[in-house]
């Protein structure tokens, strides 16, 4: 066992309750925009399983959650220890992940990820040594990349189905997704081309084939996760969203506004959530869904599910808890993972107003366009990051 096993070990006592711990499979989406989804009311028929989930009020769709960060190596390290604020000097690095967690709670744990995870060490910032089973995009396909993984629907025949078959209760599985990411037009196979033609590899109907290709995946996840235990719980979340369309050459989007995933533009930051709860949660879960929530709500959610204290500060809020209607969120750039190339936050207020703080010029601008030096900034604001930078 790692150190900081043992230590959760040591820290944490089990409760004497008779409460069951539930098994969890926390799905992790690539490059996502809500707005694309007919399950966030989109004209095309993009995610008809979750549709029709939905409307059998088995599944609740999240309609205000927002990512921690706009790219894949800030916001999937950070949801998984439950962080959401800048960090450049590396807090996330001392903070125990999920399956950490997971583990000292007794449970089977499992990381499958369809993506090339040994790009930048990205393997060992998702807790790999933690993982009882893991597999990553390599595993599964000679030819991944950044930009394209392991096929979905391979992983999930191939590794995902079979090991969910038999794992032994209590287990808890993270998934992570090939999803949306660009070129588009890779990330479909032809049978789920439902949208024709696709023109260039980067425009809307390439993209939306995409969701057509995930909603496949979903599909078999929780039907075979429902098969094999009715209240098993289920959470999906994407890492960030993604402008559509993009220029072919990647420059710019058709829209000209936003250069890939990089900023704090609703179609990357407000992303789509959705849970697969037991039947007897459904209400609970359901009173939540237009909360404002985070991406690190997920983890903070989980361990409130295995009845874990916490033993390291998070952020996350649990969802069967109230979550504060005056709860201010951030989104940043300004990580360790991200190499803290990006000097910025975001601050999302309650009343949806937002505000860009920039630690290399020391100023913050409101959504007015006005533009304050730190001292003459609001102190709420940066009161929001004493100590972390």
């Amino acid at each position: 066992k790692t150190n900081k096993e043992l230590s959760l070990k040591n820290k944490y006592q089990i409760p004497n309750t008779k409460y069951q711990i539930p098994n969890i499979i926390w799905i992790i989406g690539e490059s996502v925009e809500k707005n694309h989804m007919s399950l966030y009311g989109y004209h095309r028929k993009t995610t008809p399983f979750l549709d029709s989930l939905q409307d059998q009020k088995k599944l609740i769709r999240l309609n205000d959650v927002n990512s921690i960060g706009s790219r894949t190596i800030i916001s999937v390290p950070y949801m998984l220890v439950g962080l959401q604020n800048i960090d450049p000097n590396g807090i996330f690095y001392s903070a125990p992940n999920i399956l950490e967690y997971a583990k000292s709670r007794g449970y089977h744990t499992y990381l499958i990820s369809a993506q090339d995870l040994r790009w930048v060490n990205f393997d060992q910032l998702v807790g790999k040594k933690s993982a009882d089973y893991f597999r990553e995009g390599s595993d599964f396909a000679s030819n991944v990349s950044v930009s394209k993984g392991a096929n979905d629907l391979d992983v999930l025949k191939s590794s995902i189905l079979p090991e969910l078959d038999k794992a032994k209760s209590p287990f808890f599985m993270v998934l992570h997704m090939d999803g949306s990411h660009y070129p588009f037009n890779l990330h479909s196979s032809r049978e789920f081309k439902k949208f024709l033609p696709e023109g260039d590899r980067n425009e809307t109907n390439a993209y939306d084939n995409t969701l057509v290709y995930s909603d496949e995946y979903w599909k078999e996840v929780i039907t075979s996760a429902k098969r094999k235990d009715p209240n098993v719980w289920i959470f999906y979340i994407t890492d960030h969203g993604q402008s559509v369309p993009l220029a072919l050459d990647g420059s710019q989007t058709s829209k000209g506004d936003v250069v890939f995933n990089g900023g704090y533009e609703s179609e990357i930051v407000s992303v789509p959530s959705f849970i697969v709860p037991p039947q007897n949660y459904y209400s609970l879960i359901n009173s939540r869904r237009n909360d404002l929530l985070s991406q690190s709500d997920i983890f903070a959610t989980c361990i409130d599910l295995m009845r874990i204290k916490p033993v390291f500060h998070i952020d996350g809020l649990s969802l069967l808890k109230m979550i504060p209607k005056n709860r201010v969120r951030i989104t940043t750039n300004y990580v360790t993972t991200d190499g803290a190339t990006s000097a910025t936050a975001q601050v999302f207020l309650p009343n949806k107003d937002s505000v860009l703080v920039d630690f290399s010029r020391k100023s913050v601008e409101f959504s007015n366009h006005k533009v304050l030096p730190f001292e003459k900034a609001p102190s709420y604001l940066l009161k929001l990051f004493e100590g972390k930078y």
